[in-house]
């Protein structure tokens, strides 16, 4: 999770999910991301409360003023933001990403995507 370098649990490591039942989880639309993290916290016993912001700028910038938490990975906009902070939630395994595409598709921006997601990844 992502959340402002002032939250409760800036600092710690990992937590609990039922740490994070009073928090408010900001996310720019309504997926399957969320709907993962929504079962989660059922599963954690608590209904989540989530505001949907317009966008992921507007989405670092409550991160950052403290207005609630998110999931977050490597290449979120405000990862390396010194004004938040990081920790693993125990109940959440890390998410694996793929890639497809049509393999008729010979548009040459593929090739060039697959190389640069393939350099990120090895790291």
């Amino acid at each position: 999770m992502i959340a402002s370098k002032d939250h409760p649990l800036a600092g710690k490591d990992c937590v609990s999910l039922s740490e994070l039942r009073n928090d408010t989880f900001i996310y720019t639309t309504e997926n399957e991301i969320t709907q993962e993290m929504i079962r989660h916290c059922h599963e954690a016993g608590f209904e989540p409360q989530i505001r949907y912001v317009k966008d992921i700028g507007e989405q670092a910038l409550y991160l950052e003023l403290g207005k609630g938490i998110a999931g977050y990975n490597a290449y979120h906009s405000c990862f390396y933001s010194p004004n938040v902070a990081t920790f693993r939630v125990k109940e959440i395994p890390d998410a694996q990403f793929v890639m497809a595409w049509n393999k008729n598709n010979f548009n040459p921006a593929i090739a060039m995507l697959n190389k640069v997601a393939a350099t990120a990844f090895e790291k």
